[in-house]
Parts: structure tokens; sequence; C-alpha cells
């Protein structure tokens, strides 16, 4: 996971987030022309006092045409999204489950939402 800095959205900071995902770690399977296969992406962001957001989940549908598949070896799928955050130090918790092998991956990283001008 990478995470961008912080900007002010008015009583909050957004915060860009990036999450990699090894190509060849995802389960696809041959339909047709393509490889076909998803994930889904848990987010949650603790405050500096560990109260915890809701956890927030986005599925996402992965295809590879049949002529790329032999390609995706040391290449990654890249998630973007951009989270709320309230000022201060807090961290950023990402689980990712690969939707046809059950197969998961997790990180956390600490954030402090900012202004760092």
């Amino acid at each position: 996971m990478k995470v961008g800095s912080p900007v002010r959205a008015e009583d909050l900071f957004k915060v860009p987030v990036e999450i990699q995902i090894p190509m060849e770690s995802l389960t696809l399977l041959p339909q047709g022309e393509s490889y076909m296969g998803g994930f889904s992406v848990y987010v949650a962001v603790a405050n500096k006092d560990g109260d915890m957001s809701d956890v927030a989940r986005q599925s996402h549908q992965v295809r590879v045409p049949s002529s790329d598949y032999g390609k995706i070896k040391g290449k990654y799928y890249t998630y973007s999204l951009d989270l709320l955050m309230e000022p201060g130090p807090g961290k950023i918790s990402v689980g990712v489950v690969d939707d046809v092998s059950n197969t998961t991956g997790f990180d956390r990283v600490p954030v402090i939402a900012a202004d760092l001008r």
C-alpha cells in the first residue's frame, strides 16, 4: 500500500491510497479468449483515539486477454482510492481477498492527516 499526501477537505483530510496487488497472486481462470478473476478490498481507518470507521468493501473484476496472460509475471494491479480522515495521527488498514481462491493479504500504515506545507 502506498499513501499519498493528505489534502484538506473542509474539517477532514482526503488521503490518496494505492493498493498494489501482484498479478501472479490473483487466481485467474480461463473464460473464452480471456482469463477472469476478481478481488475484494476491505478498508478501515482509525483515529488517534483508536476509534475505527466502519469497514468499507469494494469488489473488482479482473480480465486479462489470453494473449497477455504470459506477461503478468512481475506486474501489479493498482487499485486507487481516496479516504477521508480526521486531522491528526491515524492508521489505515487494508485487506484484499481473492474472490476465487480466498487468498488474503493485509497491510496497515500509520498516517498523519495534517497540512505539512
